[in-house]
């Protein structure tokens, strides 16, 4: 369990947070106000708030984060994501569109406490400790996706015509702009960008792309992101009106006093129930991972009840056997072709119609395009289908296990003890993980 968020730690989930995010930004589009270096100068304002904490990013019982920065000084009140109720963005847009689909954390918290007993209620979290309310985001955040199915963000337009943090969080609440995101310190990102980082989280709860106003007050895209060579994607016109994937909504507060009363959300708790439901219907219809990729499962299921069990050189022996199933290579293999694909269909689709080529070449793209559109439609029925879910959870246990067995290898020798052999092990992973994940 990750105990600090000090800015100084977590540099290795740092870069494959931002790695993530490049990922993302590739396959969205192009282009954008790119973070200069000088980011990294600006100092904390000397009438910035005091508060108790050290500098870095420290969740609260709601999910928000608190960056502080030099001398204790506030930068920041950052809420969780709030999610989006799907079907209610079908809606015509405005101030009816934004309430209806507001999930916040503290309600996404109660509705997943049943089946999750250890998430914490906001009024628990008073006196937890930085590790436990860090657990509880991402707690909150795994259950969101993979229990509630909420992945898929907000659309641009209903942002665009009603903001909705007031809504779900109370008055004081409000969308950040891109000068107080610009305005974070490269210390101040690397904090933020460590504490939201979790390869098991979908959907907005790791992103580190965000809706914010740009000086004008227009919608733009703005990133947290620590790398200076990270990009926010300019919001094209078209698709506006479609949710866009790994955007999250996070709001920030006007003021370090305490929060304002939580509104009333009375359409939330039918929101929920249909996510539920729906989601229900797709694991119904799904069918179970490979034999191999479930054996390599129930491993990863005893080692994190039992961590005791990577200090076994019998059990590592045994995990070792598991990786080298030519299932799991396989698995690896299509992740890695059908990422491959997906991004080729990604370039052409922003290429197809390039006036600057002859007219040969465009009808030779638009050819490839045609291709790989009934190539990835087919793939897309495998998935509803169920056919492509191992590579989902592949990439998903493979990056747990990488964690589990670095820290065991990192553990100090116990005397007189026979300690297994760990690098053959993490090398492996380290080649599927390459291949299985984005």
């Amino acid at each position: 369990m990750r105990t600090s968020r000090a800015p100084s730690k977590g540099d290795a989930r740092v870069a494959k947070c931002s790695a993530l995010l490049g990922a993302l930004l590739a396959l969205a589009c192009s282009g954008g106000t790119q973070l200069g270096t000088e980011v990294a100068a600006r100092p904390t304002p000397g009438d910035a708030p005091l508060v108790d904490l050290q500098p870095g990013a420290w969740f609260d019982a709601n999910g928000s984060l608190t960056v502080v920065g030099a001398g204790r000084r506030l930068r920041l009140v950052l809420s969780a994501p709030v999610s989006a109720c799907t079907s209610a963005l079908a809606a015509d847009g405005g101030v009816e569109a934004a309430a209806r689909a507001s999930l916040p954390f503290h309600l996404l918290a109660e509705a997943c406490r049943d089946a999750h007993p250890s998430i914490l209620l906001a009024e628990e979290g008073d006196t937890a400790s930085p590790a436990e309310l860090e657990r509880n985001y991402h707690e909150v955040a795994r259950c969101a996706g993979a229990d509630l199915a909420l992945g898929e963000g907000w659309s641009p337009d209903v942002v665009q015509s009603a903001d909705p943090c007031p809504l779900a969080l109370g008055l004081g609440w409000r969308l950040p702009t891109t000068n107080e995101v610009s305005g974070l310190t490269m210390d101040d990102r690397k904090a933020i960008a460590g504490a939201l980082f979790d390869t098991d989280v979908p959907g907005t709860f790791g992103s580190l792309l965000v809706y914010a106003r740009d000086p004008q007050g227009e919608l733009a895209l703005a990133t947290l992101s620590p790398a200076a060579s990270d990009e926010a994607p300019p919001l094209r016109h078209q698709k506006r009106d479609q949710p866009l994937f790994g955007a999250a909504l996070r709001c920030v507060r006007e003021s370090a006093g305490k929060p304002p009363p939580l509104p009333v959300l009375p359409f939330a708790a039918q929101c929920l129930q249909e996510q539920r439901k729906g989601r229900a219907l797709l694991k119904g219809a799904g069918v179970p991972p490979p034999l191999d990729l479930q054996k390599l499962m129930t491993w990863l299921e005893g080692a994190e009840r039992q961590p005791q069990v990577l200090r076994s050189p019998k059990h590592v022996a045994e995990l070792s056997q598991l990786l080298s199933s030519v299932t799991l290579e396989r698995l690896a293999q299509e992740a890695r072709e059908e990422r491959a694909l997906t991004e080729r269909y990604a370039e052409l689709a922003e290429a197809v119609d390039d006036p600057a080529v002859s007219a040969a070449e465009r009808r030779r793209r638009r050819d490839e395009f045609a291709h790989l559109r009934r190539r990835l439609g087919g793939q897309i029925v495998q998935t509803g289908q169920g056919t492509s879910s191992g590579r989902t959870q592949l990439a998903a246990v493979i990056s747990r296990l990488e964690l589990m067995v670095r820290a065991a290898a990192t553990e100090p020798p116990a005397k007189k003890v026979v300690r297994p052999s760990y690098e053959p092990i993490l090398a492996r992973l380290r080649d599927l993980g390459a291949r299985a994940n984005p």
